[in-house]
């Protein structure tokens, strides 16, 4: 028998700089949008079996505010869906922090669609700013760069979990204006 092994192993990485690792990172360069999305569902999966008492957490949290509304079968619907989401949210941050560059650039021009983008352009024809906020808890990370992609002038507040994200991040703003 042996002694002091754990399975699976004690694992200390938190969910963001596990997805943000160097080779995860470099595999983004090269993987199509949709493959990307698939690996890092992938990753995902990993995680959360090697941090079984976080994803516990998560559940426990869902089942303690939605239990009493929602049948079984919803409630294992809406926590898969949550899950879904919190990967959704990663994989924008990382497909724009390391994608290829002409890839991303091309994604966000064609495949976001901009709902009332007519009155945005014509506050902007008319000399007056417009200030966007959002208070961040989801995948929205695709809209500063959209908006830049058409032109728009675009400023953010930030904090990142990695060096290496914000500096990526930051360069590939710059390229783009």
């Amino acid at each position: 028998m042996l002694t002091g092994f754990q399975f699976p192993p004690k694992f200390s990485l938190s969910l963001s700089k596990f997805c943000q690792a160097r080779g995860n990172a470099w595999l983004f360069r090269f993987l199509p949008f949709r493959l990307s999305r698939w690996y890092l569902a992938f990753l995902g999966r990993i995680y959360y079996w090697l941090k079984k008492n976080e994803k516990n957490l998560i559940q426990r949290t869902i089942h303690y505010i939605y239990g009493a509304r929602l049948d079984p079968d919803s409630l294992a619907l809406l926590s898969r869906r949550i899950f879904k989401g919190i990967i959704d949210h990663y994989h924008e941050k990382l497909f724009l922090a390391y994608s290829n560059f002409s890839r991303l650039l091309r994604f966000l021009k064609n495949r976001i669609n901009l709902e009332g983008e007519e009155e945005l352009q014509e506050l902007m024809r008319r000399g007056q700013g417009v200030i966007l906020v959002t208070g961040h808890y989801g995948a929205v990370e695709f809209l500063p760069g959209a908006l830049a992609v058409r032109g728009y002038p675009v400023s953010m507040i930030c904090r990142f979990q990695t060096n290496r994200l914000r500096k990526t991040l930051k360069k590939r703003a710059e390229a783009v204006g």
